[in-house]
Protein backbone atom coordinates (compact mmCIF):
# COMPACT_ATOMS: atom_id res chain seq x y z
CA UNK A 1 0.00 0.00 0.00
CA UNK A 2 2.77 2.45 0.92
CA UNK A 3 4.54 2.21 -2.48
CA UNK A 4 1.27 3.01 -4.29
CA UNK A 5 0.60 5.99 -2.04
CA UNK A 6 4.21 7.14 -2.35
CA UNK A 7 4.30 6.98 -6.16
CA UNK A 8 0.88 8.61 -6.52
CA UNK A 9 1.54 11.42 -4.03
CA UNK A 10 5.05 12.08 -5.40
CA UNK A 11 3.77 12.38 -8.97
CA UNK A 12 0.92 14.68 -7.95
CA UNK A 13 3.27 16.91 -5.96
CA UNK A 14 5.89 16.68 -8.69
CA UNK A 15 3.49 18.01 -11.31
CA UNK A 16 3.31 21.28 -9.38
CA UNK A 17 6.81 21.19 -7.88
CA UNK A 18 8.98 19.09 -10.25
CA UNK A 19 12.16 19.43 -8.21
CA UNK A 20 10.66 17.28 -5.45
CA UNK A 21 10.79 14.32 -7.83
CA UNK A 22 14.56 14.20 -7.24
CA UNK A 23 14.09 13.59 -3.53
CA UNK A 24 11.36 11.04 -4.22
CA UNK A 25 13.73 9.06 -6.46
CA UNK A 26 16.27 8.83 -3.63
CA UNK A 27 13.64 7.44 -1.26
CA UNK A 28 12.35 4.80 -3.66
CA UNK A 29 14.55 2.12 -2.08
CA UNK A 30 13.31 2.94 1.45
CA UNK A 31 9.67 2.88 0.36
CA UNK A 32 10.18 -0.36 -1.55
CA UNK A 33 11.80 -1.94 1.51
CA UNK A 34 8.98 -0.88 3.82
CA UNK A 35 6.26 -1.96 1.40
CA UNK A 36 7.97 -5.11 0.19
CA UNK A 37 8.10 -3.80 -3.39
CA UNK A 38 11.71 -3.74 -4.67
CA UNK A 39 10.55 -2.32 -8.03
CA UNK A 40 9.19 0.88 -6.43
CA UNK A 41 12.06 3.04 -7.70
CA UNK A 42 11.85 1.66 -11.24
CA UNK A 43 8.10 2.19 -11.43
CA UNK A 44 8.30 5.68 -10.01
CA UNK A 45 11.15 6.80 -12.28
CA UNK A 46 9.41 5.52 -15.42
CA UNK A 47 6.17 7.32 -14.57
CA UNK A 48 8.01 10.49 -13.53
CA UNK A 49 9.93 10.67 -16.82
CA UNK A 50 6.70 10.22 -18.80
CA UNK A 51 4.99 12.91 -16.73
CA UNK A 52 7.81 15.41 -17.18
CA UNK A 53 7.92 14.79 -20.92
CA UNK A 54 4.20 15.52 -21.02
CA UNK A 55 4.62 18.60 -18.86
CA UNK A 56 7.40 20.08 -20.98
CA UNK A 57 6.34 22.40 -23.77
CA UNK A 58 9.81 22.73 -25.28
CA UNK A 59 11.27 19.25 -25.77
CA UNK A 60 13.79 20.48 -28.34
CA UNK A 61 15.41 22.66 -25.70
CA UNK A 62 15.42 19.84 -23.16
CA UNK A 63 17.51 17.62 -25.38
CA UNK A 64 20.09 20.13 -26.49
CA UNK A 65 23.20 17.95 -26.41
CA UNK A 66 25.92 18.87 -23.91
CA UNK A 67 29.39 17.42 -23.27
CA UNK A 68 28.00 15.66 -20.21
CA UNK A 69 25.43 13.88 -22.37
CA UNK A 70 28.05 12.71 -24.84
CA UNK A 71 30.64 11.50 -22.35
CA UNK A 72 28.11 9.89 -20.02
CA UNK A 73 26.32 7.98 -22.78
CA UNK A 74 29.65 6.81 -24.22
CA UNK A 75 30.64 5.62 -20.75
CA UNK A 76 27.36 3.76 -20.24
CA UNK A 77 27.61 2.29 -23.73
CA UNK A 78 31.12 0.98 -23.06
CA UNK A 79 30.00 -0.52 -19.75
CA UNK A 80 27.14 -2.32 -21.49
CA UNK A 81 29.48 -3.56 -24.21
CA UNK A 82 31.88 -4.89 -21.58
CA UNK A 83 29.22 -7.35 -20.44
CA UNK A 84 29.93 -9.37 -23.57
CA UNK A 85 33.38 -10.43 -22.33
CA UNK A 86 32.41 -11.30 -18.77
CA UNK A 87 33.11 -14.96 -17.83
CA UNK A 88 29.41 -15.91 -17.79
CA UNK A 89 28.53 -15.12 -21.38
CA UNK A 90 24.96 -16.39 -21.03
CA UNK A 91 24.18 -13.52 -18.68
CA UNK A 92 25.65 -10.82 -20.95
CA UNK A 93 22.37 -9.52 -22.35
CA UNK A 94 20.58 -9.50 -19.00
CA UNK A 95 23.52 -7.81 -17.27
CA UNK A 96 23.86 -5.19 -19.98
CA UNK A 97 20.12 -4.44 -20.05
CA UNK A 98 19.92 -4.22 -16.26
CA UNK A 99 22.84 -1.81 -16.06
CA UNK A 100 21.56 0.39 -18.90
CA UNK A 101 18.02 0.59 -17.55
CA UNK A 102 19.20 1.48 -14.03
CA UNK A 103 21.63 4.18 -15.07
CA UNK A 104 19.90 5.78 -18.05
CA UNK A 105 16.45 5.93 -16.46
CA UNK A 106 17.64 7.93 -13.43
CA UNK A 107 19.90 10.11 -15.56
CA UNK A 108 17.03 10.76 -17.98
CA UNK A 109 14.69 11.76 -15.14
CA UNK A 110 17.18 14.32 -13.86
CA UNK A 111 18.08 15.38 -17.40
CA UNK A 112 14.49 16.16 -18.39
CA UNK A 113 13.91 17.88 -15.07
CA UNK A 114 16.92 20.12 -15.56
CA UNK A 115 15.67 21.08 -19.00
CA UNK A 116 12.36 22.46 -17.70
CA UNK A 117 14.02 25.78 -16.92
CA UNK A 118 14.05 27.92 -13.76
CA UNK A 119 16.92 25.90 -12.34
CA UNK A 120 17.07 27.90 -9.11
CA UNK A 121 13.47 27.07 -8.33
CA UNK A 122 14.09 23.40 -9.02
CA UNK A 123 16.93 23.45 -6.47
CA UNK A 124 14.64 24.95 -3.81
CA UNK A 125 11.95 22.34 -4.56
CA UNK A 126 14.51 19.56 -4.37
CA UNK A 127 15.87 20.90 -1.08
CA UNK A 128 12.45 21.09 0.54
CA UNK A 129 11.61 17.67 -0.90
CA UNK A 130 14.61 16.01 0.73
CA UNK A 131 13.64 17.52 4.08
CA UNK A 132 9.96 16.56 3.85
CA UNK A 133 10.55 13.00 2.66
CA UNK A 134 13.19 12.52 5.36
CA UNK A 135 10.82 13.70 8.07
CA UNK A 136 7.89 11.56 6.89
CA UNK A 137 9.64 8.33 5.89
CA UNK A 138 12.29 7.99 8.60
CA UNK A 139 9.76 7.11 11.38
CA UNK A 140 8.11 4.61 9.03
CA UNK A 141 11.47 2.99 8.37
CA UNK A 142 12.12 2.65 12.11
CA UNK A 143 8.68 1.14 12.64
CA UNK A 144 9.14 -1.41 9.85
CA UNK A 145 12.76 -2.27 10.63
CA UNK A 146 14.48 -4.57 13.09
CA UNK A 147 17.97 -4.41 14.57
CA UNK A 148 20.45 -7.11 13.63
CA UNK A 149 24.10 -6.86 14.68
CA UNK A 150 23.24 -3.43 16.05
CA UNK A 151 22.08 -2.02 12.70
CA UNK A 152 18.68 -1.32 11.16
CA UNK A 153 17.40 -3.79 8.57
CA UNK A 154 14.04 -3.82 6.81
CA UNK A 155 13.40 -7.35 5.59
CA UNK A 156 16.23 -8.27 3.25
CA UNK A 157 17.10 -4.63 2.60
CA UNK A 158 20.56 -3.74 4.00
CA UNK A 159 21.36 -0.61 6.04
CA UNK A 160 23.53 0.75 3.21
CA UNK A 161 20.53 1.25 0.94
CA UNK A 162 18.56 2.93 3.71
CA UNK A 163 21.46 5.33 4.32
CA UNK A 164 21.65 6.68 0.76
CA UNK A 165 19.48 9.81 1.29
CA UNK A 166 21.22 10.82 4.56
CA UNK A 167 23.86 13.22 3.11
CA UNK A 168 21.34 14.92 0.84
CA UNK A 169 18.81 15.45 3.63
CA UNK A 170 21.47 16.80 5.99
CA UNK A 171 22.98 19.15 3.39
CA UNK A 172 19.54 20.39 2.33
CA UNK A 173 18.65 21.15 5.95
CA UNK A 174 21.89 23.04 6.56
CA UNK A 175 21.55 25.02 3.32
CA UNK A 176 18.00 26.08 4.18
CA UNK A 177 19.03 27.37 7.60
CA UNK A 178 22.03 29.40 6.48
CA UNK A 179 20.63 30.66 3.18
CA UNK A 180 16.87 31.16 3.18
CA UNK A 181 15.60 34.34 4.76
CA UNK A 182 11.85 34.12 4.04
CA UNK A 183 9.45 32.38 6.48
CA UNK A 184 12.38 32.07 8.84
CA UNK A 185 10.67 30.24 11.71
CA UNK A 186 9.02 27.64 9.47
CA UNK A 187 12.30 27.15 7.58
CA UNK A 188 14.26 26.52 10.79
CA UNK A 189 11.62 24.10 12.07
CA UNK A 190 11.69 22.16 8.80
CA UNK A 191 15.49 22.06 8.73
CA UNK A 192 15.86 20.97 12.36
CA UNK A 193 13.30 18.19 11.94
CA UNK A 194 15.00 16.99 8.75
CA UNK A 195 18.47 17.10 10.30
CA UNK A 196 17.15 15.13 13.28
CA UNK A 197 15.75 12.50 10.91
CA UNK A 198 19.10 12.25 9.10
CA UNK A 199 20.98 11.93 12.40
CA UNK A 200 18.62 9.24 13.67
CA UNK A 201 18.90 7.21 10.46
CA UNK A 202 22.68 7.62 10.47
CA UNK A 203 22.91 6.27 14.01
CA UNK A 204 20.58 3.37 13.23
CA UNK A 205 22.20 2.24 9.99
CA UNK A 206 25.79 2.71 11.16
CA UNK A 207 27.05 3.53 7.67
CA UNK A 208 30.35 5.41 7.82
CA UNK A 209 30.30 6.35 4.14
CA UNK A 210 27.17 8.47 4.63
CA UNK A 211 28.84 10.46 7.41
CA UNK A 212 32.01 11.00 5.38
CA UNK A 213 29.94 12.10 2.39
CA UNK A 214 28.03 14.57 4.54
CA UNK A 215 31.25 16.06 5.89
CA UNK A 216 32.69 16.43 2.40
CA UNK A 217 29.48 18.06 1.21
CA UNK A 218 29.47 20.57 4.06
CA UNK A 219 33.08 21.46 3.30
CA UNK A 220 32.29 21.94 -0.38
CA UNK A 221 29.28 24.11 0.41
CA UNK A 222 31.29 26.40 2.67
CA UNK A 223 34.15 26.56 0.17
CA UNK A 224 32.11 27.71 -2.83
CA UNK A 225 29.14 29.52 -1.32
CA UNK A 226 30.66 32.98 -1.33
CA UNK A 227 28.88 35.26 1.12
CA UNK A 228 27.30 32.31 2.88
CA UNK A 229 30.73 31.48 4.25
CA UNK A 230 30.23 34.32 6.74
CA UNK A 231 27.67 32.04 8.42
CA UNK A 232 30.33 29.45 9.11
CA UNK A 233 29.68 29.51 12.84
CA UNK A 234 25.99 28.87 12.25
CA UNK A 235 26.90 25.73 10.36
CA UNK A 236 29.31 24.65 13.09
CA UNK A 237 26.59 25.18 15.70
CA UNK A 238 24.12 23.08 13.75
CA UNK A 239 26.68 20.35 13.24
CA UNK A 240 27.41 20.42 16.95
CA UNK A 241 23.71 20.03 17.71
CA UNK A 242 23.59 17.16 15.24
CA UNK A 243 26.55 15.45 16.93
CA UNK A 244 24.94 15.81 20.35
CA UNK A 245 21.73 14.34 18.95
CA UNK A 246 23.74 11.48 17.49
CA UNK A 247 25.32 10.80 20.88
CA UNK A 248 21.90 10.92 22.52
CA UNK A 249 20.34 8.51 20.04
CA UNK A 250 23.29 6.14 20.34
CA UNK A 251 23.08 6.11 24.13
CA UNK A 252 19.29 5.76 24.27
CA UNK A 253 19.17 2.89 21.80
CA UNK A 254 22.32 1.21 23.15
CA UNK A 255 23.32 0.06 19.68
CA UNK A 256 26.46 -1.98 20.27
CA UNK A 257 27.69 -1.84 16.69
CA UNK A 258 26.00 1.38 15.59
CA UNK A 259 27.57 4.33 13.86
CA UNK A 260 29.48 5.74 16.83
CA UNK A 261 30.83 2.34 17.84
CA UNK A 262 32.00 1.77 14.27
CA UNK A 263 33.53 5.27 14.07
CA UNK A 264 35.40 5.74 17.32
CA UNK A 265 36.77 2.26 17.91
CA UNK A 266 39.94 2.98 15.96
CA UNK A 267 41.82 0.06 17.51
CA UNK A 268 39.46 -2.34 15.76
CA UNK A 269 40.12 -0.94 12.27
CA UNK A 270 41.87 -3.53 10.16
CA UNK A 271 41.71 -6.15 12.91
CA UNK A 272 39.86 -9.45 12.74
CA UNK A 273 36.97 -7.79 14.57
CA UNK A 274 36.43 -5.17 11.86
CA UNK A 275 34.75 -7.43 9.33
CA UNK A 276 33.47 -4.50 7.28
CA UNK A 277 36.91 -3.06 6.60
CA UNK A 278 38.45 -6.48 6.02
CA UNK A 279 35.80 -7.27 3.44
CA UNK A 280 36.58 -3.99 1.71
CA UNK A 281 40.30 -4.73 1.67
CA UNK A 282 39.58 -8.08 0.02
CA UNK A 283 37.41 -6.41 -2.60
CA UNK A 284 40.01 -3.71 -3.23
CA UNK A 285 42.73 -6.30 -3.72
CA UNK A 286 40.65 -8.41 -6.08
CA UNK A 287 39.55 -5.34 -8.07
CA UNK A 288 43.18 -4.28 -8.50
CA UNK A 289 44.14 -7.84 -9.44
CA UNK A 290 41.39 -7.93 -12.10
CA UNK A 291 42.55 -4.58 -13.47
CA UNK A 292 46.22 -5.66 -13.60
CA UNK A 293 45.34 -8.73 -15.65
CA UNK A 294 42.83 -6.94 -17.91
CA UNK A 295 44.06 -3.31 -18.00
CA UNK A 296 42.52 -2.17 -21.28
CA UNK A 297 38.96 -3.46 -21.14
CA UNK A 298 38.54 -4.98 -17.67
CA UNK A 299 36.57 -8.13 -16.88
CA UNK A 300 33.15 -6.72 -17.80
CA UNK A 301 30.37 -5.30 -15.63
CA UNK A 302 29.30 -8.78 -14.60
CA UNK A 303 32.81 -10.17 -14.40
CA UNK A 304 33.82 -8.88 -10.96
CA UNK A 305 30.91 -10.62 -9.24
CA UNK A 306 31.29 -13.82 -11.29
CA UNK A 307 35.00 -14.11 -10.49
CA UNK A 308 35.14 -12.88 -6.89
CA UNK A 309 31.71 -13.63 -5.45
CA UNK A 310 31.48 -10.03 -4.23
CA UNK A 311 28.77 -7.71 -5.51
CA UNK A 312 31.02 -4.69 -6.11
CA UNK A 313 34.41 -3.30 -4.91
CA UNK A 314 33.03 -0.46 -2.72
CA UNK A 315 35.11 2.10 -4.61
CA UNK A 316 34.08 3.93 -7.77
CA UNK A 317 37.47 4.03 -9.48
CA UNK A 318 38.40 0.45 -8.62
CA UNK A 319 34.99 -0.70 -9.80
CA UNK A 320 35.30 1.07 -13.14
CA UNK A 321 38.93 -0.01 -13.57
CA UNK A 322 38.28 -3.68 -12.83
CA UNK A 323 35.10 -3.91 -14.89
CA UNK A 324 35.82 -1.63 -17.87
CA UNK A 325 39.59 -1.03 -17.82
CA UNK A 326 41.48 2.04 -18.97
CA UNK A 327 38.86 2.82 -21.60
CA UNK A 328 36.15 3.01 -18.95
CA UNK A 329 38.34 5.10 -16.65
CA UNK A 330 39.04 7.52 -19.49
CA UNK A 331 35.36 7.95 -20.29
CA UNK A 332 34.52 8.38 -16.60
CA UNK A 333 37.26 11.00 -16.28
CA UNK A 334 35.91 12.84 -19.33
CA UNK A 335 32.43 12.84 -17.76
CA UNK A 336 33.79 14.23 -14.48
CA UNK A 337 35.72 16.96 -16.32
CA UNK A 338 32.64 17.94 -18.33
CA UNK A 339 30.67 18.05 -15.08
CA UNK A 340 33.28 20.23 -13.37
CA UNK A 341 33.32 22.69 -16.29
CA UNK A 342 29.56 23.01 -16.29
CA UNK A 343 29.43 23.30 -12.49
CA UNK A 344 31.82 26.24 -12.75
CA UNK A 345 29.42 27.91 -15.19
CA UNK A 346 26.57 27.20 -12.78
CA UNK A 347 28.38 28.94 -9.91
CA UNK A 348 28.96 31.99 -12.10
CA UNK A 349 25.35 32.22 -13.29
CA UNK A 350 22.82 31.05 -10.69
CA UNK A 351 22.12 32.40 -7.22
CA UNK A 352 25.15 31.51 -5.18
CA UNK A 353 23.71 29.41 -2.37
CA UNK A 354 21.61 27.32 -4.73
CA UNK A 355 24.54 26.60 -7.04
CA UNK A 356 26.78 25.92 -4.05
CA UNK A 357 24.30 23.44 -2.60
CA UNK A 358 24.07 21.58 -5.90
CA UNK A 359 27.86 21.36 -6.13
CA UNK A 360 27.97 20.16 -2.52
CA UNK A 361 25.47 17.40 -3.34
CA UNK A 362 27.65 16.27 -6.24
CA UNK A 363 30.74 16.21 -4.02
CA UNK A 364 28.87 14.23 -1.36
CA UNK A 365 27.70 11.74 -3.99
CA UNK A 366 31.23 11.32 -5.33
CA UNK A 367 32.67 10.70 -1.86
CA UNK A 368 29.83 8.34 -0.91
CA UNK A 369 30.51 6.31 -4.04
CA UNK A 370 34.06 5.65 -2.83
CA UNK A 371 32.72 3.61 0.08
CA UNK A 372 29.25 2.34 -0.76
CA UNK A 373 27.00 1.39 -3.66
CA UNK A 374 27.52 -0.18 -7.03
CA UNK A 375 27.82 2.19 -9.97
CA UNK A 376 24.29 1.43 -11.18
CA UNK A 377 22.94 2.30 -7.71
CA UNK A 378 24.66 5.68 -7.48
CA UNK A 379 21.69 8.01 -7.78
CA UNK A 380 23.77 10.88 -6.45
CA UNK A 381 26.22 10.61 -9.33
CA UNK A 382 23.39 10.82 -11.82
CA UNK A 383 22.49 14.27 -10.53
CA UNK A 384 24.82 15.36 -13.31
CA UNK A 385 21.72 14.92 -15.48
CA UNK A 386 20.27 18.06 -13.89
CA UNK A 387 23.44 19.89 -14.78
CA UNK A 388 23.33 18.57 -18.35
CA UNK A 389 19.76 19.81 -18.73
CA UNK A 390 20.48 23.23 -17.22
CA UNK A 391 20.39 26.04 -19.77
CA UNK A 392 22.85 28.80 -18.79
CA UNK A 393 21.75 31.06 -21.65
CA UNK A 394 18.27 31.28 -20.11
CA UNK A 395 19.72 32.62 -16.87
CA UNK A 396 21.88 35.08 -18.79
CA UNK A 397 18.88 36.26 -20.80
CA UNK A 398 16.92 36.88 -17.61
CA UNK A 399 19.85 38.79 -16.14
CA UNK A 400 20.28 40.73 -19.38
CA UNK A 401 16.60 41.66 -19.48
CA UNK A 402 16.81 42.95 -15.95
CA UNK A 403 19.85 45.01 -16.85
CA UNK A 404 18.12 46.55 -19.89
CA UNK A 405 15.05 47.45 -17.83
CA UNK A 406 17.18 49.06 -15.15
CA UNK A 407 19.17 50.93 -17.82
CA UNK A 408 15.99 52.17 -19.43
CA UNK A 409 14.62 53.41 -16.14
CA UNK A 410 17.90 55.19 -15.40
CA UNK A 411 17.91 56.86 -18.81
CA UNK A 412 14.30 57.95 -18.44
CA UNK A 413 14.93 59.49 -15.02
CA UNK A 414 18.04 61.26 -16.33
CA UNK A 415 16.15 63.05 -19.12
CA UNK A 416 12.97 63.70 -17.16
CA UNK A 417 12.31 67.33 -16.14
CA UNK A 418 13.47 68.19 -12.66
Amino acid sequence: MLPVLFVTASLLIGWRYPGMLVAAAFYGFTVGAIGGTPQATTIFVSLAVAMLMLKSLRPAMIFTVTPIDITFLLFVGWCCLSATWQPNGNQAVATSFGFASSTISIFLLFRVLGGLGDFGRRIVEMTVGFCLFGIVLTPLAFEAGVYAYGRLFIGNSPPVGLSQPIPYVALSALALVVSVRRNRLATIALAVAALSAAVAMGAATGVRGALLATGAGVGAFLAVSGGVRSRFYTVLTLLGIGLLALLLVDQMTEIEHGLLDRLVDFGRYGSTQDRSSLARYDRYRFAWYAFEHNPVAGVGIGGFTALSGYEYPHNLFLEVASKTGIVGLTLLGATLLATAARARMLLATEERWKAALFVALLVAAFVHQQFSFELAQGKGLFLIGLLAGWRPHASRQMAGTKTLVESGQAATSAFSPK
